[in-house]
């Protein structure tokens, strides 16, 4: 792995190689700056709200092949964005983390099983309304709950990987988007 100026890195046949892929962190929600750039969310494995996933992105061309984006996180902050060129790679990389997220998965369950705290929104709590209510008066009211909770962490995780973007780009207070770096993906 080569170290260079920018945060992220890009695959290369010579290895990995310093990348930038919000071009010097503008402010705002990392996910809006991705899909302004053309970006479009392609996979999740792993739950974004939890202890370990993996988050890929794709970038179609009219006149070269798509690109793959991943990051790998867990719901209080993200690593580095890792840039490939094609799917194949992608996998391959999705190969190597797949098992720590599923052990991480694992540990989640086990944690909220041994837990001796109830809360309203715990693992073993939601089973056993699932099983009281999952088929009965009580599911949409469980559904409902459970959207507004993802949607409710999905809005705190974002709004943490903007912080962090913008306390990593040393622009404290925000003063607006930054230029974008020499070289980078744009």
């Amino acid at each position: 792995m080569t170290a260079g100026n920018g945060p992220d890195f890009h695959l290369t046949p010579n290895g990995w190689a310093a990348a930038d892929v919000l071009a010097g962190r503008p402010d705002g929600f990392v996910d809006e700056l991705l899909k302004g750039q053309g970006w479009e969310e392609f996979l999740c494995i792993g739950d974004p709200n939890g202890d370990l996933y993996m988050e890929s992105w794709r970038r179609h061309y009219e006149d070269k092949p798509t690109e793959y984006l991943l990051q790998v996180g867990n719901v209080n902050e993200s690593g580095p964005f890792m840039v490939v060129d094609n799917f194949p790679e992608l996998m391959d990389l999705f190969t190597r983390w797949a098992p720590a997220v599923q052990a991480a998965a694992t540990a989640g369950v086990v944690r909220d099983l041994t837990n001796s705290d109830l809360s309203a929104y715990g693992f073993v709590e939601i089973i056993a309304a699932r099983a009281a209510h999952g088929a009965g008066p009580g599911r949409e009211e469980l559904i409902t709950t459970q959207r507004n909770r993802d949607a409710a962490r999905r809005a705190e995780m974002a709004k943490a990987r903007t912080a962090k973007t913008t306390a990593e780009s040393g622009d404290w207070p925000p003063s607006g988007p930054a230029s974008p770096a020499p070289g980078a993906i744009s």
